[in-house]
């Protein structure tokens, strides 16, 4: 049963999620004018520095198993990045955001290897109904299978360690601040090879800076810092079901920033998703067991 932590919890994620779904509409601004591996490299430089003032006694205090652990959390989240980046080439918006949802089954099946228990029955009915909400949302439709396909599901995998690690890795650290930051540096040391062959000039200009400095200080520095500190109060498995809001957050802000308006899929995708959410939290209330 969720307790006031775990609801305060699932409260700071969503508003990471929040903020990772407004910056859909922004990137699409953004690479019109800048290459995609720069403008991450620049964003997470940017992030880095914002939130070192921060978290600087947590870093110079933290040990070598915090600095591991935040680098290859770090390398996941990035190797997340490269294979939707390589996937949306040959396959649709709508195709990719389907596949990264599959996250949500991944993570509890993924539980047992882990070593943090085995899924529960309510874990999978609840991943199935907000994979069900995404399918609505997206109107994913797949007439045929492309190399796409593998590199987002691949993606997808990536996405699901990365929620596990950092459940596994939080757990017992007494240095959250000081993780948060080296997945950033981990996610930087990834990246910043793949933009080297790109000009950094054009994402100075006006419109893709903007874009930039948002997502540095609140779909990085703020989100990661908070998924951090607080994902480990709630449960993985809710956890990527909350995290799949993101694409809702994006359509509706994608409306206000760039004029693009919902359709019926997305009132209706979003609420079941919402569904989903709710089940997991209020599923066993009232004495059940779960």
């Amino acid at each position: 049963m969720a307790n006031r932590a775990s609801l305060h919890a699932d409260g700071l994620l969503l508003l990471a999620t929040l903020a990772w779904g407004i910056t859909f509409p922004l990137i699409k601004n953004a690479v019109a004018y800048v290459d995609p591996a720069t403008f991450v490299t620049i964003r997470f430089s940017i992030g880095a520095l914002i939130l070192l003032p921060f978290v600087f006694r947590s870093v110079i205090h933290a040990d070598l198993k915090t600095f591991l652990f935040g680098l290859l959390i770090g390398f996941l989240n990035a190797g997340v990045y490269f294979t939707q980046t390589e996937g949306m080439e040959t396959i649709s918006a709508a195709e990719g955001a389907f596949i990264t949802g599959l996250n949500v089954l991944f993570v509890p099946l993924f539980l047992i290897f882990f070593r943090m228990g085995k899924p529960k029955f309510k874990d999978f009915v609840c991943s199935l109904i907000c994979l069900f909400g995404i399918f609505v949302l997206t109107d994913a439709g797949f007439v045929s299978i492309q190399a796409g396909v593998y590199w987002v599901i691949a993606g997808s995998i990536f996405s699901a360690i990365a929620i596990l690690a950092l459940q596994k890795c939080s757990q017992h650290n007494q240095h959250l601040d000081a993780l948060a930051f080296f997945q950033v540096i981990g996610t930087i040391i990834i990246i910043t090879p793949l933009s080297l062959g790109s000009p950094y000039k054009p994402a100075f200009e006006l419109v893709p800076f903007l874009c930039i400095i948002f997502c540095a200080v609140f779909a990085t520095s703020f989100a990661l810092l908070a998924q951090t500190r607080y994902q480990r109060l709630t449960s993985p498995s809710r956890a990527a079901l909350i995290f799949a809001l993101e694409p809702v957050f994006a359509t509706f802000f994608s409306y206000f920033i760039n004029g693009a308006a919902p359709t019926w899929r997305t009132l209706l995708g979003g609420a079941i998703i919402l569904l989903s959410i709710l089940s997991s939290e209020l599923w066993g209330k009232g004495g059940k067991k779960i």
